[in-house]
């Protein structure tokens, strides 16, 4: 089988495959060094769409929408159909008030607004947090929403759907709610910057993950891997953000429950006898260009043997605030995980900057 893996960053779910054993080919934004080191073929997104006839079936992440909708071959995941039912907003929210899942106060329209509420503009085709950005009274482009802003640590929930009822295969912790963490990554705006997927949680909050997973999966048919965005609330209601119905970066963090494999569970369309995280938490977080932009020093490809990953070329010029390279990092606790993070994070700049002689 020819896989074709596509999406703005799919290294994990690309590596994952190949060293599985699949014949893989990654169509993504970055030619990172962990792909190449392998030898894993990379092309760009715009050439998977020119030669998608060339792929027996096709494993995707974000931002390749138009690639999915008329793929010839076997699609692991849901169908383009599914995807664009679920970019209906104003059915999804109307959905989500039927089933009684809960989700911060939106508007679609500026008129709609009572007084005195801080607002977020979101544009929901966009991902990784590349469409929110305070709203400050402008026109409210089409397709966009306002979403009231609620200062709460945001999580993610994994699932995997099949035979309409959801399993629900960890949760984990969104990285830069603290100010002071988004300017050591430095972090544009509301941009992603990693995950820590985290062992013990209230058996009461996860069973209604799973009822939330569980009508997702009944209303739309999802099939698969799948993640959901929320907040949680004083009483530990979730507040749904949003759906994923792909690949999701924080799923490589899964790979850590041993025997199991995200990416291979995909293509099986089933998943192995599920244990438990080993440690109390495993965390990655993505590293941001500072404002000067990087040049990827000659060592780069070293970094690899130090828990790091999307790693460039060496020499590789990275844009100011584009994304540089990613650390892993595991702690008994979810903030001896962060700190772990931080650490490698600060290690790293103080060697870009020796490197450049400041």
């Amino acid at each position: 089988m020819n896989l074709l893996v596509a999406g703005w960053s799919v290294r994990s779910l690309a590596c994952s495959l190949y060293d599985a054993g699949y014949s893989v080919t990654a169509a993504d934004a970055y030619y990172d060094a962990d792909l190449r080191i392998r030898g894993i073929p990379t092309i760009s997104i715009r050439e998977a769409c020119r030669h998608h006839t060339d792929f027996d079936a096709l494993l995707y992440g974000s931002s390749v929408e138009e690639l999915l909708k008329f793929f010839p071959g076997r699609i692991f995941g849901n169908s383009a159909k599914t995807i664009r039912n679920l970019s209906d907003v104003r059915t999804w929210f109307a959905f989500l008030d039927r089933a009684g899942i809960h989700y911060p106060r939106t508007w679609f329209s500026a008129s709609e607004l009572p007084s005195g509420v801080e607002v977020l503009l979101k544009n929901p085709s966009r991902h990784g947090g590349a469409g929110v950005r305070p709203w400050k009274g402008d026109n409210i482009p089409r397709g966009n929403l306002l979403q009231e802003k609620i200062d709460a640590i945001s999580y993610s929930a994994s699932f995997f759907a099949t035979k309409g009822d959801a399993t629900l295969l960890g949760v984990t912790e969104h990285v830069g709610f603290e100010r002071d963490v988004r300017t050591t990554l430095n972090v544009p705006g509301y941009a992603y910057c990693g995950n820590i997927l985290l062992r013990d949680w209230k058996k009461k909050i996860l069973d209604r993950l799973s009822d939330i997973a569980r009508s997702l999966t009944q209303e739309y048919n999802l099939v698969g891997l799948n993640g959901i965005d929320f907040i949680m609330t004083e009483n530990e209601e979730p507040l749904l953000l949003e759906i994923n119905p792909r690949w999701c970066a924080s799923f490589e963090l899964l790979e850590r429950v041993p025997g199991f494999v995200p990416a291979v569970s995909q293509i099986k369309g089933k998943l192995p006898p599920i244990t438990e995280l080993p440690i109390g938490a495993v965390g990655k977080a993505v590293l941001y260009a500072p404002e000067t932009g990087v040049n990827a020093p000659p060592d780069s490809l070293e970094w690899l043997q130090e828990g790091i990953v999307d790693v460039p070329m060496p020499g590789e010029i990275i844009k100011p605030l584009h994304p540089l390279c990613t650390v892993i990092a595991e702690g008994e606790t979810r903030d001896a995980c962060l700190s772990a993070l931080l650490a490698k994070a600060v290690k790293l700049y103080e060697r870009l900057e020796k490197n450049d002689g400041r």
